[in-house]
């Protein structure tokens, strides 16, 4: 049900890999001192990967949820 109603009122989809999620996440550690879990992590992924639309762009950045061994694997890449 949920994808029916997507592609009613999307006007299309960006995907970005796990790499591009995980340095979005060691960008936003080490830039803007923040901890986010990679799903939150996402839409700064793919604006990082040139992939929005031109103009203005707000990113949403969520979630601190992240295991602390993972979250060092990520920033030690």
């Amino acid at each position: 049900m949920t994808f029916a109603h997507l592609q009613k009122v999307l006007d299309g989809l960006i995907t970005v890999t796990e790499e591009e999620i995980r340095a979005a996440v060691r960008e936003l550690a080490y830039k803007a001192h923040l901890v986010t879990e990679p799903s939150g992590a996402t839409a700064l992924a793919a604006y990082l990967k040139g992939a929005t639309p031109p103009g203005r762009t707000v990113v949403i950045v969520s979630g601190g949820n992240v295991e602390k061994a993972l979250f060092l694997d990520i920033l030690a890449d």
